[in-house]
């Protein structure tokens, strides 16, 4: 025959479960969100920067040679390189022998939903001193949220009227990067 419980049985009810099953759907609901985060700006730093930056180096090394980078960019332009990225463009700024962009379009497949559609990476030099500083950045009216973006990226982005804007400061406007002539 059972036992009728007593006032000194012990054991949990079942409002404290249900309180204790709520935070943990809670605390995995966040983690989920700051793990897709962290994973998609890993895999922009460790998979799509690299990428670009061996172009950097490339472009770089052709410039030290020829004191020029219009020649360059055939080179350069691919599609699906990786599965992160589904195409590279390189774009001389005509009447310019220096300045280009390169732009990755990233996969939206392998990229959280929020998103812009066909969202772009870039990265594009500075000439100071006779030598190229590469910057990475976005594409304006491509955003990709800063909080994916590494570091040194989230500043720096090319704007709608196609001015180049590094860390705040529109270099276009101060004629240290020209606009796109052919646009």
């Amino acid at each position: 025959m059972k036992q009728p419980l007593t006032g000194n049985s012990t054991g949990f009810t079942l409002l404290e479960l249900l309180i204790v099953v709520a935070i943990i759907g809670i605390l995995a609901a966040l983690m989920t969100t700051s793990y897709q985060t962290y994973r998609t700006r890993a895999v922009l730093t460790h998979e799509a920067l690299p990428f670009l930056r061996d172009i950097g180096i490339r472009a770089t090394e052709h410039f030290a040679v020829y004191n020029d980078l219009n020649y360059f960019c055939p080179s350069v332009t691919t599609t699906n390189p990786n599965e992160l990225i589904t195409n590279i463009g390189c774009y001389p700024i005509s009447g310019n022998n220096y300045p280009i962009r390169v732009i990755a379009i990233l996969n939206e497949a392998e990229l959280p939903a929020d998103l812009p559609a066909n969202p772009r990476l870039t990265i594009f030099p500075i000439k100071t001193d006779g030598t190229l500083i590469w910057y990475c950045g976005y594409v304006e009216s491509y955003r990709i949220p800063g909080k994916y973006l590494p570091e040194s990226c989230r500043n720096n982005y090319i704007s709608l009227n196609d001015d180049l804007i590094v860390d705040g400061v529109n270099l276009s406007s101060q004629g240290i990067y020209p606009r796109n002539a052919n646009r």
